[in-house]
């Protein structure tokens, strides 16, 4: 436009009405009352504004203002607060918020809440398989549990069975060495079991064999531990007993189970057992030594009438 005059009127009239416009285009109001140079050092200075602040729009910066007014700056600064609207829903949709849409900007709202709805139903369909994945492994806990259960439990009594009995062995015969405590070991067997199923059937002797596993239970310690180690035989262990204590439970034990009502089939049926009892490391330092002392007090009870108790010696 060449140099600027000292005002509009000593500018051609061609060149003022351009200057007006501009000025006007940019700012909003006609610069009647201004030099020439004033105009164009506003203009100048609010191009430069709106320019850089573009600029930062464009790179993704929505956090300076604008300063200048007008009609260029009005779009831009509704540009700039909606991006900066946005810019915190995208925040909220990132913490989890999935319900935020927008209605402006046309059809980039329209994108914008597509991408917010397909979130939504992804997270939806995440969620759903983060439930059938926690269901699935309740499930397989559930099982491992029951396998486990299975693995270390007599199925008919609900007692430890043999393979149990070994671990259970090593871990309490550990801590008596540490303490120098005993550990007592009771064999059961019951009387005369062949004759209860050959009498009233196998039924009744599984009601026999449950009915000593339930009198088991309530007698010993929570400490103590019982197991079926075969057809009618039964072993619990007593850490931490004096032989004293094994024979007083041991006693119990008989003389509840010899009381136990298994129904009316069984009333006339006599149901009683017989107890060898030994003790680590006394009669023995392995499982199987232990064992074969209780089992020769158990026969030397066999031999004298049954149902009584009988400690190795």
């Amino acid at each position: 436009m060449g140099e600027p005059h000292d005002n509009l009127e000593s500018c051609s009239e061609k060149q003022c009405e351009r200057l007006k416009d501009l000025y006007e285009l940019v700012l909003g109001t006609r610069p009647s009352t201004l030099s020439g140079r004033e105009a164009l050092e506003q203009l100048y200075e609010a191009l430069g504004q709106i320019r850089g602040f573009a600029r930062s729009l464009a790179e993704g910066d929505v956090r300076g203002d604008l300063s200048v007014r007008g009609p260029m700056a009005g779009p831009l600064k509704s540009l700039s607060s909606s991006l900066k609207h946005m810019t915190w829903q995208a925040k909220e949709i990132a913490a989890g918020d999935l319900s935020q849409r927008i209605d402006f900007l046309g059809e980039f709202s329209v994108a914008f809440n597509e991408m917010a709805e397909r979130l939504d139903l992804t997270m939806s369909q995440l969620l759903a398989r983060e439930r059938d994945l926690s269901d699935a492994n309740a499930s397989l806990r559930i099982a491992h549990e029951q396998l486990l259960d299975q693995a270390t439990h007599d199925p008919l009594t609900g007692l430890f069975n043999r393979r149990s009995l070994a671990e259970r062995w090593a871990s309490e015969t550990a801590r008596a060495d540490r303490t120098a405590e005993l550990v007592v070991v009771m064999i059961a067997d019951l009387d005369k079991f062949k004759t209860i199923n050959d009498s009233c059937g196998h039924e009744c002797g599984d009601r026999v064999l449950i009915g000593f596993a339930e009198t088991l239970k309530q007698t010993i310690r929570a400490s103590d531990v019982a197991c079926r180690i075969g057809g009618d035989e039964f072993l619990v262990l007593l850490p931490g007993a004096t032989p004293k204590q094994g024979r007083e439970t041991a006693d119990r034990i008989r003389s509840a189970f010899a009381r136990a009502d298994f129904g009316f089939l069984l009333r006339t049926v006599p149901h009683t057992a017989s107890i060898g009892m030994a003790e680590y490391p006394t009669h023995g330092t392995t499982l199987d030594e232990v064992i074969r002392a209780a089992d020769k007090a158990l026969y030397h009870v066999k031999e004298e009438g049954r149902n009584r108790v009988m400690v190795a010696t």
